[in-house]
């Protein structure tokens, strides 16, 4: 989940955990967003456990990331408490993912356009990585679903869901029975 929503979630409920694979963006969010209802943790979605479950399950364009989309799914579903929520937001796409060959070339496109907003060692620095096999691998491995996969997939999972269109991305907020 995104450092902002971890933060404004604070507020809110009594404890809250912010998990993310990345060691440095965690690290980020503890220097920036220090909260003491707060715990912040490196760690693989699939690994998070909790025998009571949460009272809000939220994730944050992350699931279009992982392998097994079902078994996630699955997996949040049973992360969340008894009378709990689970708001699943990620980004849909009514095509597949483009090729890196594509991205490549929308990276020189930009070019211009960044060399004029930002002069240019930035723009050559973007460049560079817009174009680096890390960063495009990245890219390539995104698997999005279009809205009515989204609903057909993690409706099957969160039976009686509602959904809502986000511009790029879809949701599902669903409330767990007693």
């Amino acid at each position: 989940m995104g450092r902002a929503a971890t933060l404004a979630l604070a507020d809110r409920f009594d404890q809250v955990v912010g998990v993310d694979l990345s060691q440095p963006l965690i690290d980020l969010a503890r220097h920036q967003r220090p909260h003491p209802r707060i715990r912040y943790q490196v760690g693989d979605l699939l690994a998070i456990t909790d025998p009571q479950g949460f009272d809000l399950v939220l994730s944050s364009t992350t699931l279009h990331h992982l392998p097994d989309l079902d078994a996630a799914l699955h997996h949040l579903r049973r992360l969340v408490a008894s009378e709990g929520t689970a708001i699943l937001i990620d980004n849909v796409a009514s095509q597949p993912t483009p090729p890196g060959w594509v991205y490549r070339l929308g990276a020189v496109r930009e070019v211009p356009a960044d060399l004029r907003r930002l002069g240019w060692p930035p723009a050559w620095w973007l460049l560079r990585f817009r174009t680096s096999t890390a960063w495009l691998e990245h890219l390539t491995s995104d698997r999005y679903l279009s809205r009515q996969e989204f609903e057909q997939r993690y409706g099957a999972v969160f039976p009686g869901a509602r959904f809502q269109a986000l511009g790029y991305a879809h949701a599902l907020v669903w409330h767990s029975p007693a």
